[in-house]
C-alpha cells in the first residue's frame, strides 16, 4: 500500500471494502506511472469523497487531499 499506516487513523485503512478499489487503482498509478501524478491523487480523493458523507467527513477528506498533494509521491 502506498497510503502510510498513520493515515488510516485518519481516513480509515486502505483494505476495508469501499475504499480497497480507489486505493488499489492509486497504488496501481503510483507503480505504473500510466497517469499525472496530480491524477492519481485527486481519484482517490475523489473517491473517499463519495464513499463517505458529512461534513465532518469532508474536512477529514480536505486535510486528506491537502497532505496527499503536498507530500505525496510525484513523478
Amino acid at each position: 500500500m502506498t497510503s502510510p499506516a498513520w493515515s488510516w487513523s485518519l481516513i480509515g485503512a486502505p483494505l476495508t471494502p469501499e475504499y480497497r478499489r480507489p486505493c488499489a487503482l492509486h497504488d496501481l498509478y503510483v507503480k505504473t506511472k500510466a497517469v499525472p501524478w496530480r491524477y492519481a491523487h485527486l481519484l482517490l480523493c475523489e473517491a473517499l469523497e463519495e464513499a463517505r458523507d458529512g461534513r465532518c467527513w469532508r474536512l477529514r477528506v480536505g486535510l486528506f487531499r491537502w497532505l496527499l498533494l503536498r507530500f505525496g509521491p510525484r513523478w
